[in-house]
Parts: C-alpha cells; structure tokens; sequence
C-alpha cells in the first residue's frame, strides 16, 4: 500500500512495509506517482547486504530508496522504517557513507517544510 497526497502544487509520496523488487506491476507504479515529487518516504529497513538475507520480509533496502529517488527525481526521499536493531551511531555512519545531499533519515518530532 502507498500513498501519494498533493496539496499545493506540493507532493508527498509514501510506501511503508514496500519489499522493493518483488512486484515490476507494483514497483512501477510506484516509481510514476513518485516521479517529480517533491518528498518521498521510504521502507529502508535494511542494507543492501542485509536485503540478501531477508527476502520476502516485506520491507526494502536503503540503497534501493537511494536508486529509486534518483530514478523519480524527488526533491527529498527520507528512509523511515528503520531496524530496530540499528543503533544512532550506525545510522549517522550509513548516512555519511551513502547519502547524496537529498536524501536523509527521518526522525522522530521532525517538521519538513515542502
């Protein structure tokens, strides 16, 4: 399930527990709701490598929301959904290691203006 809300000429896309790769139907759908928007929030549970061996849990790769951003042309994308193993200090090396300058990890209490 995603949603895309347009207010504005401002839009917001959202896809949440999204496994990324499964669905070419569903997947491309996706991607042309997203396309041009202005924010995008993403499933990233898991990294690339850990993706490997979670197949089928329903939930999508950081770097696959970084590809799919790009891809869409999204102003922002913000990887939400995080594991719940993951520590701050993982996230703020995964950041500093992955990210272009749209793209970030959503945090609790945060207020984006679009």
């Amino acid at each position: 399930m995603g949603y895309k809300i347009t207010a504005d000429k401002s839009s917001i896309v959202c896809g949440l527990d999204h496994e990324y790769g499964i669905s070419g139907k569903s997947d491309t759908n996706f991607l042309d709701k997203a396309d041009n928007s202005d924010l995008v929030v993403w499933d990233g549970m898991f990294t690339h490598l850990e993706l490997k061996e979670k197949h089928g849990w329903g939930h999508s790769s950081i770097e696959q929301g970084i590809d799919f951003s790009s891809s869409a042309k999204s102003k922002l994308l913000l990887i939400t959904h995080h594991s719940p193993q993951r520590e701050d200090h993982e996230l703020n090396q995964l950041a500093q290691q992955l990210f272009p300058p749209n793209v970030r990890f959503a945090k609790e209490n945060e207020k984006i203006k679009i």
